[in-house]
């Protein structure tokens, strides 16, 4: 459904975000 596929996106963003952080 819509949720997940905002959960995942966000997600994905989260991940984005901390590997942007930690290089």
């Amino acid at each position: 459904g819509l949720k997940e596929i905002f959960k995942a996106g966000l997600g994905s963003l989260v991940k984005g975000i901390a590997a942007h952080v930690a290089n």
